[in-house]
């Protein structure tokens, strides 16, 4: 006998929800790439600590969506 173990939502609010969350990621991630280019696009021009801290926070930011994505991914399999 095979036992099927499901992970995540299984109704369809549930699943409506993680489209959202997906949707929320992409924008949230779009927008820290907007902000970030913004802050450093010319390399020569000297960077606040401002820039600094919203690069670093950014880059905290990408490591929790890849770990979401990649969380999310195994658990489908």
């Amino acid at each position: 006998m095979v036992h099927y173990v499901e992970f995540g939502p299984t109704s369809s609010e549930g699943m409506n929800m993680l489209n959202t969350d997906n949707l929320l990621m992409i924008a949230a991630g779009l927008l820290l790439l907007v902000v970030n280019w913004l802050a450093f696009h010319d390399f020569l021009e000297a960077h606040t600590a401002r820039d600094w801290l919203m690069l670093l926070a950014s880059i905290l930011v990408f490591v929790q969506f890849g770990r979401e994505f990649w969380n999310r991914n195994i658990a489908r399999h």
